[in-house]
């Protein structure tokens, strides 16, 4: 009698293990994009990658999907928040109407089985801008991140489970790569997720430049073969350039700020030697503007780091070591603009050059200078000029130094500045930060002088545009302030009325 009540409990259990994952392998609730007004949509399954691989079934697999179905529950406020802020990435469409802007793409609805997520497209950007995300595992990576910090100990897989995207229904896989449609609008878009392009809009609102069909298939090297760390995601995007010298020294930045991270957050933030390391990676970025050092630190797509506890540090080092240079110039580099930051920069230079060339930021002086020179005020020319000559004393050829100083000189004398820019040009790597925005400054300049040279303003606009398709995916679009004059000159200088 015991063995049948055994039996019939197992066959119970089995029944009900075989209810639920019958219920996790049911097909995707259907939405109808088009009956909301969005010109297209997907459906992404969040489930376990052993469960997606068939390599757990039965009773186990119903273990893992209950594990994320109770998760979800209990964390539902939170996770709609984190699923809604990695995949919209806080792109905003305009409207027609002029209201306020909209999300695209946009999560439109969650629901629970193996954690379904509708996403929504208002335009074809929109998808393309979403498949970016999808392709290069940044939604997926990201997600699991962000699980983790609400306690959620498993896997997470994201798999495209439906499309209805006009003319592309047939893509059932797009895992691992980027079409050429995709590739040749990322050229003209720009993701969240990072640019620090001075000038330009904060990470959150950028995209990339992916120029390849696939990360493996220029570099070499598959996501695998990139070691793990919080910001993987953009030294991923940086691998089909990896012969670059600059995507090197902004893939060594990131690792030793990612050094960094470790070293204080492994000892409570009581290691200084940490502090040294996000140094050396900011300037190793060549990173001027406060905002994007301070994205990089705290965010939570980045480093994420303890904003009160790393102060902390920094002050309590001081009191300790006044002549820590480091400490000087965390604290000057996160400082917004205005008299506190040069002074405090001025502070880290003299601290510098008085410890002599055991001080491990002594080699950066060239960089140190150069933010000193950019925090200066442009409204009179002069002094900035000055402090910009003694920074090139350091380096001559420093590219970020070489283009503020185009910039500061054209506001003393046009064809100065047009010289200084050309100087600029000849010395850098065609894929540096500015290089786009040189050669729309040269179209603006040469359109003034008298006579139009129209060879020279058809040649840098031209120049401009294509600068722009081969930047690295992490700087951002070239701000509409440079482009938009840089335009209206070009038409005026080729217009046949002139």
């Amino acid at each position: 009698m015991a063995e049948q009540m055994a039996a019939a409990a197992v066959q119970a259990t089995e029944g009900a293990a075989g209810a639920v994952a019958g219920a996790a392998r049911q097909a995707a609730p259907v939405i109808d994009f088009s009956a909301n007004g969005f010109w297209g949509g997907v459906t992404l399954k969040i489930t376990d990658p052993r469960i997606a691989a068939g390599v757990v079934v039965g009773a186990s697999a119903v273990g893992l999907a209950l594990a994320l179905s109770r998760f979800y529950r209990d964390n539902r406020d939170d996770v709609d928040d984190i699923i809604r802020r990695v995949i919209e990435r806080l792109k905003r469409r305009p409207r027609r109407d002029g209201g306020e802007l909209q999300p695209d793409p946009e999560v439109v609805a969650i629901e629970e089985g193996s954690l379904y997520v509708h996403v929504g497209f208002r335009t074809e950007d929109g998808y393309d801008f979403f498949s970016a995300l999808y392709d290069q595992e940044y939604i997926q990576t990201r997600l699991k991140v962000e699980f983790k910090t609400l306690g959620f100990q498993g896997e997470l897989k994201v798999i495209l489970e439906r499309s209805q995207v006009p003319g592309r229904e047939e893509e059932e896989e797009r895992a691992g790569r980027v079409d050429p449609g995709v590739a040749e609008m990322f050229r003209r878009m720009r993701i969240q997720d990072v640019s620090f392009h001075p000038t330009t809009t904060l990470l959150p609102e950028s995209e990339s430049g992916i120029e390849t069909a696939s990360v493996s298939a220029q570099s070499g090297v598959s996501s695998e073969d990139v070691p793990e760390g919080p910001l993987r995601w953009i030294r991923l995007r940086l691998q089909p350039y990896q012969d670059s010298p600059t995507a090197q020294s902004i893939i060594q930045a990131c690792k030793s700020m990612e050094r960094g991270a470790e070293l204080l957050t492994s000892s409570g933030y009581t290691d200084p030697a940490g502090l040294t390391l996000l140094a050396e990676g900011i300037i190793l970025w060549e990173l001027l503007h406060a905002e994007h050092c301070n994205y990089l630190l705290y965010d939570p797509d980045c480093l994420q780091l303890d904003k009160k506890r790393l102060n902390h540090l920094t002050s309590t080092q001081l009191e300790h070591s006044p002549a820590d240079s480091s400490c000087l110039f965390l604290q000057a580099a996160l400082l917004p603009w205005g008299d506190s930051r040069v002074e405090r920069l001025r502070q880290t230079m003299n601290t510098i050059l008085q410890n002599g060339e055991e001080d491990p930021l002594h080699p950066y002086l060239h960089h140190i200078s150069c933010m000193l020179a950019v925090s200066m005020s442009t409204d009179q020319p002069g002094p900035a000029l000055a402090a910009f000559a003694t920074a090139l004393m350091y380096k001559c050829d420093y590219p970020p130094t070489l283009y503020y100083t185009a910039v500061c000189s054209m506001k003393v004398s046009r064809s100065e500045g047009i010289q200084q820019f050309h100087q600029y040009l000849r010395v850098v790597p065609p894929c540096d930060a500015y290089v786009p925005d040189a050669h729309y400054r040269l179209t603006v300049l040469y359109c003034k002088q008298q006579p139009v040279d129209r060879e020279k303003v058809e040649t840098h606009y031209r120049s401009g545009q294509e600068a722009e398709k081969n930047m690295l995916p992490v700087y951002g679009a070239v701000q509409e302030s440079l482009k938009g004059p840089a335009k209206k000159a070009y038409n005026r200088a080729t217009s046949t009325n002139m």
